[in-house]
């Protein structure tokens, strides 16, 4: 089985999205199929691109998300516009010589507010080819109705069911695709399939069920040695402080941190989260004390957990929740949101609170206990992680047979 991937974000980008395709990428060719990458990151000498030979279409450098938007905005230069034209065309022209039985395309050309990227799979579909969408985050007009559903019901999964529910009705009531367009839904593409990096985010894609759905957890890196040493320790580990990741409760903690806590907080892979967050810690003892470090990119999260006591994930909106994953099993304790999707990566072994309703002191506590009862919760995440390995090996088969499916 011949399959083709157009994921524009690829090693060395670090962000989420980019490490789900890597991974899927590697363990679809293990299973026996034949994959092929195309994607619009270059390569940079000094940082991990990958172990696969891939085709880069990287003409003006990396796409970024706002790159796609730019192009579509009203007043876009023309060179911009150009830019996306080329590379879809390049897209269409690599599927052509390549023969694939079918596409698999990553976000963000999978996010409905990228209406460009429509082209792409109605015209590889023109061609016989059966197209998949992988679906990560959910749009953010959902995420917010989820969230003021949340606070409403005090429940998910009442939120959840209303949520859906509402979103039925419109489909039911309007013209369909500007209505997945505005939910965020990978539908508005017409793929021939969608596959959802959680059961959460696949949720709210399709509920009308009109077309075939799989959920495909991110996968776990195969075990490798700690890197100790190679990085300064710390006591608590944040990544990617930007709006959906609760960067006003991470600033609390910074704020409210124990004398002597050190912390280290990684940028993430896209966008600028220290420019809104940094203001928020500047007039803390721990960062005029300089225990706060401040990171842009790590070439081994290996080397990252393996310098750190605790994680603290408090998001309020996530695809699935990969860095707490990892984590655990990397045997270091998190303390994170109660979010559903969260919870299909840490299950009962993290330190959970709902990021709605938990009080600032809540916490600062939660760290402080799991700190505490370290060696507790770095055994209940080195359990957790056999479960999310074995989880996965049995969803790459069952990925393997859905997509030879007709």
């Amino acid at each position: 089985m011949r399959i083709g991937l157009v994921s524009p974000f690829w090693p060395p980008h670090h962000g989420g999205i980019a490490v789900y395709a890597y991974r899927l990428a590697r363990a679809l060719r293990a299973a026996g199929c034949e994959v092929e990458v195309f994607c619009a990151t270059p390569e940079d000498p000094a940082r991990d691109n990958g172990d696969l030979d891939v085709t880069r279409c990287c003409e003006g450098g990396l796409f970024q998300r706002a790159t796609w938007l730019q192009a579509q905005a009203a007043g876009a230069p023309a060179e911009l516009g150009l830019r996306v034209r080329r590379f879809f065309d390049a897209a269409l022209a690599w599927a052509r010589a390549g023969a694939y039985e079918i596409v698999l395309v990553n976000a963000p050309l999978t996010e409905a507010r990228l209406v460009q990227a429509r082209e792409l799979f109605l015209a590889l579909r023109a061609r016989g080819v059966r197209v998949g969408a992988l679906h990560h985050d959910l749009g953010d007009e959902t995420t917010r109705e989820l969230a003021a559903a949340r606070r409403a019901a005090g429940c998910w999964e009442r939120a959840a069911q209303t949520v859906a529910a509402d979103i039925a009705r419109r489909l039911r009531a309007a013209a369909v695709p500007d209505t997945y367009r505005r939910m965020g839904s990978p539908l508005f593409f017409a793929p021939d399939f969608v596959v959802s990096c959680s059961v959460w985010s696949d949720r709210f894609v399709d509920p009308l069920g009109s077309v075939p759905r799989f959920v495909l957890h991110p996968l776990l890196d195969a075990p490798r040695a700690a890197a100790q040493g190679s990085l300064p320790p710390v006591d608590v580990l944040m990544v990617n402080p930007q709006k959906r990741k609760a960067p006003v409760i991470m600033a609390n903690l910074v704020a409210d941190a124990a004398p002597g806590w050190t912390f280290r907080v990684l940028k993430g892979g896209w966008g600028d989260a220290f420019g809104q967050w940094v203001p928020l810690i500047e007039n803390t003892a721990a960062h005029r004390e300089g225990r706060v470090a401040l990171v842009d990119y790590v070439p081994s999260m290996a080397a990252v957990f393996a310098a750190a006591r605790l994680t603290f994930f408090p998001s309020r909106a996530e695809g699935y929740g990969l860095v707490a994953a990892e984590s655990l099993a990397a045997g270091v304790p998190v303390v994170a949101s109660s979010h559903p999707a969260i919870l299909e990566a840490v299950g009962d072994a993290a330190r959970l609170l709902c990021p709605f309703e938990a009080p600032r002191e809540a916490w600062r506590a939660a760290v402080a206990q799991v700190l505490a009862e370290r060696r507790r919760w770095s055994a209940r995440g080195a359990e957790r992680a056999m479960t999310l390995r074995s989880r996965g090996a049995a969803e790459i088969a069952a990925f393997v047979d859905f997509l030879r499916s007709p």
